[in-house]
């Protein structure tokens, strides 16, 4: 059993509220899947687990690790279709839940309950978009979501160049002091696909692309032939076009991420000054006013429910 500590918000329960979630939601349920917590009761036979042990709540209950989605051998652990938190099982934002002992993480002294709780959908799903980015790679990130300002903070941990958009001037000036080597005005420049392609001279090896259709056009423009694109979060659709085989472009739809990755993702922050970026947070009651400044896009960074002590 778990108490709840704090919460994060995705864009992904905006959707789920609103009803145009792309993915089928079992109601009724619990809302929000990111949350971190105190253990105040463990069951018998619970192993490496104990009461005061501050933790993190897993997104996709079941997967341990292995690949995404997939069938066929070598795979360590599939993941549970039908078990991510807040569309087919119960979210966080409630003051307790009972989880099975796999489906929580434990998290170190030095990290808050508030970042351990952007963690579970929003890094985790940033960590696993940038698998295979190394050293002197090029990659690009959209906006200054949750998702996005990860990336930026994990490619440059891998000593990746990394190019951020935004058409906000003061939030393109905030992702430059999170190591964005450049950054592209998208009000000033809708074209800004063959800008980015002018600032690399062929194109990003990676785009993490949260957004879908309204920007296939100028991701596919700023990303190199044979280069790859993560396709994260769909806010605006689908992300179909045959341009990708015409240019060996490969797009890989990534649904968020292993406790594996997690454990990764967690050890990287701890040594690779990788950190969550929370722009403000609501009580537990203020969650319709959460929601409702997510869906502004104001934010920079991640917003966040606060769970009071009793």
């Amino acid at each position: 059993m778990v108490r709840m500590r704090a919460a994060s918000l995705n864009f992904r329960d905006v959707k789920i509220f609103r009803g145009s979630y792309q993915l089928p939601v079992h109601l009724p349920l619990v809302p929000l899947s990111d949350g971190a917590g105190e253990i105040v009761a463990v069951g018998d036979g619970v192993e490496g687990l104990r009461v005061g042990d501050r933790v993190v709540c897993l997104y996709w209950e079941g997967w341990r690790s292995g690949a995404q989605l997939e069938d066929g051998d070598g795979i360590s652990d599939r993941p549970a279709r039908g078990r991510t938190k807040s569309a087919e099982v119960d979210g966080v934002a409630l003051e307790r839940a009972v989880y099975d002992a796999c489906d929580v993480l434990p998290i170190p002294d030095e990290m808050s309950y508030e970042a351990a709780a952007c963690l579970p959908c929003a890094g985790v799903t940033a960590w696993n978009a940038l698998i295979g980015v190394t050293s002197g790679d090029t990659v690009l990130v959209m906006g200054s979501g949750g998702v996005s300002l990860f990336a930026l903070q994990i490619a440059r941990a891998r000593g990746a160049r990394v190019i951020a958009t935004s058409r906000d001037e003061g939030k393109r000036l905030r992702l430059q002091e999170l190591g964005a080597s450049e950054t592209v005005n998208t009000s000033a420049e809708p074209e800004w696909g063959r800008r980015v392609r002018e600032l690399t001279g062929d194109g990003v090896d990676l785009a993490v692309d949260v957004i879908g259709d309204a920007t296939v056009e100028q991701t596919l423009a700023a990303t190199r032939d044979g280069g790859r694109i993560s396709a994260v979060g769909n806010l605006s659709g689908s992300f179909i076009s045959g341009t990708l085989l015409e240019r060996g472009i490969t797009a890989r739809p990534v649904v968020v991420g292993s406790r594996r990755m997690t454990e990764e993702l967690i050890d990287a922050m701890g040594s690779g000054g990788i950190r969550a970026v929370i722009d403000r947070s609501f009580a537990f009651g203020e969650l319709p006013e959460a929601l409702d400044y997510l869906a502004s896009g104001d934010q920079f960074g991640k917003v966040l429910l606060r769970f009071d002590e009793e």
